[in-house]
């Protein structure tokens, strides 16, 4: 628990609990993360939560007057295709009729479509409000209470899963601390509150309804990952 938080239990799955939760502690700005494991491929548990769930959030955050801002945690697997290289923000999403996409990418392409569209920086009509939303699309996140990556790699090495490589073992991947996540996640709000103080500032970026593809800039390969973490628990190298 950090001191200075308040803690409130809620149910994406129940929209009358959440609205509830929502309208009692009125919050301006809604980070949308919550989501099932990325590992798990069970297409219904993934639909449900993330398609379902961000529908209802999106649902409330229309509604409830004091919601301005809503940013959905989304992810790079949200792209289409099998290699992902050098891919920028203008990369065609994995279409929902993708028999081949695994479930949570494609779960999160539709999730991160639906947050986009939901933009209305402007709200002419009256029975709308002004809402401005954006994506974070966030790679592997390691680090401080991390709960998927590293605690995965060393259940990894706990069942001796160490002597397979897919591929060559050269493929490149981006990943991301999770410092440079939670400051992204704070530069974005910060900036879409800028939108939204300032909407006639024409020297202040467009924000509203973007997405932005955070890593930390730096390409490794991908096992390099898996054999630093067993390595830090006493995994030694085979030698070849």
């Amino acid at each position: 628990m950090i001191p200075g938080v308040s803690y409130h239990t809620g149910d994406l799955l129940c929209p009358e609990s959440l609205r509830k939760t929502v309208t009692e502690i009125r919050p301006e700005i809604i980070i949308h993360a919550a989501c099932p494991p990325s590992t798990s491929s069970h297409i219904k548990t993934h639909h449900k939560t993330i398609v379902g769930g961000t529908r209802t959030l999106l649902d409330i955050s229309r509604t409830v007057e004091s919601v301005k801002i809503f940013i959905y945690v989304s992810s790079t697997t949200v792209a289409a295709g099998s290699e992902h290289k050098n891919l920028d923000e203008s990369a065609p999403l994995i279409e929902h009729n993708d028999i081949w996409a695994h479930p949570y990418g494609k779960c999160k392409a539709i999730a991160d479509r639906m947050a986009l569209d939901a933009n209305n920086p402007t709200a002419t009509d009256k029975r709308e409000k002004v809402l401005l939303t954006a994506c974070l699309r966030l790679p592997l996140v390691s680090g401080e209470r991390d709960l998927l990556s590293v605690p995965g790699c060393l259940r990894a090495l706990e069942r001796n899963q160490t002597g397979v490589v897919l591929g060559d073992g050269y493929n490149e991947c981006n990943f991301l601390s999770v410092e440079n996540a939670a400051n992204a996640h704070f530069l974005l709000g910060s900036g879409l509150n800028d939108r939204l103080v300032n909407r006639a500032d024409p020297s202040l970026p467009k924000l509203d309804g973007e997405t932005c593809n955070i890593t930390n800039g730096e390409r490794h390969k991908f096992w390099d990952y898996p054999h630093l973490i067993w390595e830090a628990a006493g995994w030694q190298r085979p030698q070849t």
